[in-house]
């Protein structure tokens, strides 16, 4: 999981604190965001051609508040944590 988000980002030299897109993530904040989107299985929901539909799905919705368990918990600040003390290679 954080292999391929690691290869997409190593061939630049990215700052390891504020991005520099002036969203105000760290790398570390945004490895540990789509960790927590993958444990909640987020990322194994089909395309759809409309948002909308996706919205009245019971189990995608039961996915999606379990997200933003683990985004607002002791998870989320776990991982931040862990990414930021990540050797880079």
């Amino acid at each position: 999981m954080t292999g391929f988000a690691m290869a997409q980002g190593d061939s630049a030299a990215a700052p390891t604190g504020q991005a520099a897109t002036g969203m105000g993530l760290s790398r570390a904040e945004v490895l540990a965001d789509l960790e927590n989107w993958h444990r909640a299985g987020l990322s194994f929901w089909p395309a759809s051609s409309s948002e909308i539909d996706r919205e009245y799905v019971g189990d995608y919705r039961a996915a999606l508040a379990r997200y933003e368990q683990l985004r607002a918990g002791q998870t989320r600040r776990e991982s931040v944590v862990q990414y930021q003390n990540m050797p880079r290679q």
